[in-house]
């Protein structure tokens, strides 16, 4: 991670996804250190990459700790790899991540893109993909 984060080279680099497998490892609570400088970071790739590092065993079982750090950002890229931690995270946490989009206050592209992300896993249930879709409306309105 140290040579990560000492070579952030992310504007106009989308390769952060392959980055994943190096971390992955690593002790989750240095991880949010680092992930905590990045999502305030003025460049969209960096911001991406504090959300994305946890898509692995890394972010498994953080459900709590991590969403709070998701918010509206206005790069799409950023959303989508928020998006993609919230479905992450809904493999593992299904009911924690139910509970949170309900009430997280966040516009409808992010919401919208991570049940669309949650919808197409196959390692959600089709039980709690029914549950999700069903939030689709409710948020929308919101």
């Amino acid at each position: 991670m140290k040579f990560i984060d000492d070579n952030l080279l992310f504007e106009d680099w989308w390769h952060t996804d392959e980055l994943i497998n190096f971390v992955s490892s690593m002790e989750f609570e240095k991880a949010l250190d680092y992930a905590e400088r990045y999502i305030v970071s003025t460049h969209p790739f960096v911001r991406r990459w504090g959300y994305v590092l946890f898509i692995s065993k890394l972010g498994r079982g953080h459900a709590a700790e991590l969403l709070p750090y998701i918010k509206d950002d206005g790069e799409y890229y950023v959303r989508m790899g928020e998006a993609w931690l919230i479905a992450e995270l809904a493999t593992e946490e299904p009911e924690k991540v139910f509970d949170w989009m309900k009430t997280n206050g966040l516009g409808y592209d992010i919401n919208g893109k991570a049940i669309q992300k949650i919808c197409d896993s196959f390692r959600i249930t089709a039980e709690w993909k029914s549950r999700f879709r069903s939030l689709r409306a409710e948020i929308r309105d919101n």
